[in-house]
C-alpha cells in the first residue's frame, strides 16, 4: 500500500523543483542591499561619532574639574577679608576711631609690611616654604 503523505511529499518537492526555475532575483536587489548596508553604516557611524563626543566631553569636563580642585587647595592662601574686617574692627575699639578710618589704616599696614609672609605674592610665599 502507498503512503499517500510521502505521495503528497513528492509532489510538493516537484512543485518547489520546478518552481526554482520561475524565480529570479530582480535586477536592483543587489543595489537596494547595498544602499541597505551604506545606511546602515552610516548610521552607524554617526552614533559612534556621537557618543564619542559625549564620552570627550565628559571626560574634559571631569578633568578640568580634577585640576581646578587641585588648584584652589595648592593655590597660596593669604589674607582674607573677615581677617581685614577683624582687624578693622579691633583697632577702632582700642583706638577709638571710627571703622572707616581704622579699616584704611589697616589696608596701610598690610602694604607697608612686605616683610609679612602674608602679604607676600603667592611666588615669594612658595620660596619661603621650601627653605
Amino acid at each position: 500500500m502507498l503512503d499517500p503523505l510521502n505521495q503528497h511529499h513528492g509532489d510538493i518537492e516537484n512543485l518547489i523543483r520546478d518552481a526554482g526555475d520561475y524565480v529570479r532575483p530582480g535586477d536592483q536587489l543587489r543595489a537596494r542591499i547595498l544602499e541597505q548596508v551604506d545606511e546602515r553604516r552610516q548610521r552607524r557611524r554617526l552614533w559612534q561619532r556621537l557618543v564619542g563626543g559625549v564620552v570627550f566631553t565628559t571626560t574634559v569636563a571631569w578633568l578640568l574639574l580634577v585640576v581646578g580642585q587641585i588648584g584652589v587647595q595648592v593655590a597660596p592662601h593669604g589674607r582674607s577679608a573677615s581677617d581685614l574686617h577683624e582687624q578693622a574692627s579691633r583697632r577702632a575699639n582700642i583706638e577709638g576711631i571710627g571703622w572707616e578710618w581704622a579699616l584704611t589704616e589697616v589696608i596701610y599696614d598690610w602694604r607697608r609690611r612686605p616683610g609679612d609672609s602674608s602679604t607676600r605674592q603667592p611666588n615669594s610665599q612658595l620660596e619661603g616654604t621650601q627653605r
